[in-house]
């Protein structure tokens, strides 16, 4: 496993950390791997699973750090606003969830589609397209919410 890891990603550290943290995953899953598909071949995929997603996230994080970059090359004045409209953001998202915020985050903060946001957090798809409407729902104003049954029941006798 660590030669073929090796091979993939052509880093001898890299790969050595991604084996074992392979292996650790497979001496925690080695009941249910004893008699299903290959050991060897699973532990390789996980391996490199962790390989593509530390490749992913150093991305990520290079393209962060130079639109970071780009932002402190702008005028003060245009930083301010950015500092004000951050807080704004982050008190706007304080009543969610740790997840929900995360989502929202993530998907509108950093403009990742739901797919990517989904593999990012350990969830499906739908959960986080379920996080995100959630999050609307929480954070709109309550012109912008829909009436509830009693509501509309008042509003016809009124």
């Amino acid at each position: 496993v660590l030669a073929a890891l090796t091979a993939y990603c052509g880093d001898p550290d890299e790969a050595s950390e991604a084996a074992d943290e392979a292996f650790a995953r497979a001496f925690l899953k080695w009941g249910t791997l004893k008699g299903g598909p290959s050991p060897t071949g699973w532990t390789f995929v996980i391996g490199r699973n962790v390989i593509r997603r530390r490749h992913w996230r150093s991305r990520l994080e290079r393209e962060r750090w130079q639109t970071v970059a780009e932002r402190r090359a702008r005028p003060a004045s245009d930083q301010i606003d950015e500092v004000s409209e951050a807080s704004e953001v982050a008190e706007l998202l304080r009543p969610l969830s740790d997840r929900k915020r995360t989502a929202v985050l993530l998907h509108h903060g950093l403009d990742l589609p739901q797919e990517k946001v989904a593999k990012l957090m350990g969830v499906t798809r739908s959960t986080v397209a379920s996080a995100l409407s959630d999050a609307r729902r929480k954070i709109a104003p309550p012109s912008a919410q829909p009436a509830t049954q009693a509501e509309r029941q008042r509003g016809r006798h009124a």
